[in-house]
């Protein structure tokens, strides 16, 4: 164990063989980090945060720091819970929750670029990218290998499915569906093509993605109207086809809209304006 001499660790902190802790690091009362985990210079380990092995916190991060909720109560115990092998760039700021016996949640090998930020309460899947300065509000879930790019602002209780990617420098405010592209305000662009081929999906699970997606988002129904009729059709028999219907039916926040790919963003700003007016 190699701890930096101007590192400040209180001596309620569990730290396991073989991690490091640089120069000017503070690892705050009852935590639990695991073996083999980096804590950079200055980096900040919050009260009740437990972290399994191998997780990077690089210069200035932030993790388990009390939450941004102005009702929030001090003595309220609460963790944050981390998986193993995480990478936490510079100054990226991740809460614990906000509520009594609860925690926020990250996964394994998960990746926080400089800037970003996770709110109380929010659970992380496995292998999420989160881009540098995108924010995650409080509440918010994230699937498995979902993409979040840089200068995102994510509002709180929304849900971003698995292998969805959002583009950069978006709002959203509602639910993105998983293996989708969504993109400046609640826009749905697409499928995640390179994402699915990405994360192993064979030819046939894509192709029923592609023609479900067209009945799902671009037949012009409802949305339920739309996934009863998916229902009906031999590729609801595709695992993944059931987890896209059964994430649009349990959403609560309404899913982000189809936007045409021919349909410029200034063209979308316009017809909100005259939509307003």
């Amino acid at each position: 164990m190699q701890i930096h001499p101007t590192a400040i660790v209180d001596p309620s902190a569990e730290l396991s063989p073989e991690c490091e802790v640089g120069p000017g690091a503070i690892i705050e009362a009852d935590t639990v980090i695991g073996p083999r985990c980096r804590i950079g210079p200055h980096a900040f380990v919050g009260r009740f945060t437990r972290m399994g092995a191998d997780n990077v916190l690089h210069i200035g991060a932030v993790v388990g720091n009390i939450p941004q909720d102005l009702k929030f109560d001090r003595d309220t115990v609460s963790s944050l819970e981390i998986g193993e092998g995480n990478e936490f760039r510079e100054y990226c700021v991740i809460h614990r929750s906000a509520e009594e016996g609860c925690a926020t949640r990250i996964g394994d090998r998960c990746y926080f670029m400089n800037h970003s930020h996770l709110g109380h309460d929010g659970e992380l899947g496995n292998e999420v990218i989160v881009g540098a300065s995108a924010l995650l509000a409080g509440f918010v879930t994230v699937g498995d290998r979902a993409f979040i790019s840089g200068n995102t602002a994510v509002h709180q209780y929304c849900r971003i499915g698995r292998i969805s990617m959002i583009r950069g420098v978006s709002g959203i405010s509602k639910d993105v569906p998983p293996f989708c592209i969504a993109d400046f305000r609640n826009s749905l662009r697409g499928l995640n093509s390179v994402g699915l081929q990405r994360a192993g999906l064979d030819g046939d699970t894509r192709m029923a993605l592609k023609e479900v997606f067209k009945m799902l988002f671009r037949s012009g129904l409802p949305l339920a109207d739309a996934a009863r009729e998916v229902e009906d059709t031999p590729h609801y028999e595709v695992a993944a086809v059931q987890e896209l219907v059964r994430f649009c039916r349990e959403s609560k926040r309404g899913i982000v809209n189809w936007m045409h790919s021919d349909v410029s963003d200034d063209e979308w700003v316009s017809r909100a304006q005259v939509k307003a007016e």
